[in-house]
């Protein structure tokens, strides 16, 4: 009789594992992808640099993203100079230049139906002070509700010019 339930422990105990494993690696497949199609290479010094952000369901359910104009870090854009460096969002450019605030993504939060796409344009120079000529590298990253990480998209390299 002891062999018998040990067996049945045992079981269950192997059940449970493999149930457990199979959640873990389904939380790390992330709940959607970003993708940043090639933008301009060029850009002209004081232009409008635009760039087009595409995020897509995987998951098969309706995803709720919540709003990218949030400044706790779960959402955004990094901007580096050629040499690495982080170029710092400009404030000022965000609050006093530009009264129509074409910000990063929607300020209302996302919603995407299983294998849709939500796409926007983001117009850079209104939060980045993008004047320099140089090479700058960007790259968008959002917070993924159902595993709590973050996600990141392609790094797309543009050029600004005088």
């Amino acid at each position: 009789m002891k062999s018998a339930s040990s067996r049945y422990v045992v079981a269950a105990f192997l059940i449970l594992f493999i149930s457990l494993q199979t959640r873990a690696f389904q939380a790390e497949q992330p709940a959607f992808t970003i993708d940043i199609p090639s933008p301009s290479s060029t850009w002209s010094q004081g232009s409008h640099i635009r760039l087009d952000v595409r995020i897509k369901s995987q998951s098969k359910e309706l995803l709720l993203l919540g709003s990218s104009r949030s400044r706790d870090g779960r959402s955004g854009i990094t901007v580096r100079a050629a040499n690495g460096d982080l170029v710092h969002r400009d404030f000022a450019l965000e609050l006093l230049g530009n009264p129509q605030q074409p910000i990063r993504f929607s300020g209302t939060g996302i919603s995407i139906k299983p294998g849709g796409t939500s796409a926007e344009v983001v117009d850079l120079s209104a939060e980045y002070s993008l004047k320099n000529p140089g090479k700058y590298s960007i790259k968008v990253h959002k917070r993924d509700p159902l595993s709590n990480a973050q996600v990141f998209s392609n790094t797309v390299t543009i050029a600004v010019v005088p």
